[in-house]
């Protein structure tokens, strides 16, 4: 699927009264090979992962409920043994299909995979900065990947968490995504831990992260490889200060937890009540994300960009296109 037919089906689910959002992330398993600092991901604890027959049955009904982009998260979503049985199944029934990874054994797992239509792999800095925060030797990990992807001619963008430790670092990864022909996204390290309400040790210090964010959008008028919009930047340079943002969660998009647990985004760390997909099925589940109005803050940079497109911003449009 060509992003021109995805943003057109994206404009058409706008006004359709689709059962299922048109985009669902599904964290499809908690564990990891790496302990990344921002990270709280090892603190949850789920009884088990389900398994590939029954992701193959709720994805095909959330397909049949009008979601077209499935994007598959963790933990490390390659970690799985299944994990090219689920993208390929997805992908033969009509998903747009995405993986999140730090890259570690995507090389294998590419062989098994039919096609992959984006990848998104973290690279925070130079090999030195990148392995402070996520362990030794998964720069060259994420670097190989990248590669990978490249010659398999499936679009990549890189994801940069900004943090006390890269904020230095900002021109090594705008240089290495021009080399590599591909865009870099950036966010905060925000103050707690992802997926918990722990602190954060490495969420940045304000006024050096509002410079970063004024550095990328001065580079953002001559640069391609930049992936957030100009709006989006704009957006996450009020961080840490709470700013509403008219928000799609439920209508647009929405998340599941490794036991199938709906919730109404990827940072959201209250789970709906009695909300299940797996337990439920697709239509008595999302039925309760009707009843979200929104948060105060989202530092999130693909829902951010979302939630932007859905104001009709004409940069974010654009960004997306092309």
């Amino acid at each position: 699927m060509n992003k021109l037919t995805l943003g057109v089906l994206f404009l058409k689910a706008l006004f359709s009264n689709n059962i299922s959002p048109f985009i669902v992330s599904w964290s499809i398993t908690h564990r990891c090979n790496l302990q990344c600092r921002y990270c709280g991901v090892d603190k949850l604890h789920f009884s088990r992962e389900p398994d590939v027959f029954k992701i193959k049955e709720v994805v095909g009904e959330l397909y049949r409920c009008g979601t077209r982009v499935m994007k598959f998260t963790g933990g490390e979503p390659l970690i799985r043994d299944d994990i090219a049985e689920i993208v390929n199944f997805s992908h033969n029934l009509g998903m747009y299909v995405t993986l999140s990874t730090n890259g570690h054994m995507f090389a294998e797992r590419i062989r098994q995979i039919e096609h992959l239509d984006f990848i998104n792999i973290s690279i925070d800095g130079p090999e030195s900065v990148h392995d402070a925060v996520r362990g030794k030797g998964s720069y060259a990990v994420a670097e190989k990947a990248l590669v990978v992807a490249k010659s398999k001619k499936i679009m990549v963008g890189i994801s940069t968490v900004l943090s006390t430790i890269n904020l230095d670092s900002l021109e090594y990864v705008l240089k290495l995504a021009e080399h590599y022909r591909v865009k870099v996204f950036f966010q905060p390290a925000v103050k707690n831990l992802l997926f918990t309400n722990e602190q954060n040790p490495i969420s940045p210090e304000v006024s050096r992260y509002k410079s970063a964010i004024l550095r990328l959008m001065s580079a953002k008028k001559t640069s391609a490889t930049i992936g957030n919009s100009l709006s989006g930047l704009k957006h996450l340079y009020s961080w840490p200060v709470p700013r509403r943002i008219c928000c799609k969660a439920g209508k647009v998009f929405c998340r599941l937890d490794t036991e199938g647990q709906v919730s109404f985004c990827s940072k959201s760390i209250d789970k709906i009540k009695e909300a299940n997909i797996i337990k439920q099925g697709v239509q008595q589940s999302m039925e309760q994300l009707k009843s979200f109005h929104g948060c105060d803050e989202c530092w999130y940079y693909p829902l951010i960009e979302v939630n932007l497109l859905c104001q009709y911003k004409v940069d974010t449009l654009m960004g997306m296109l092309f």
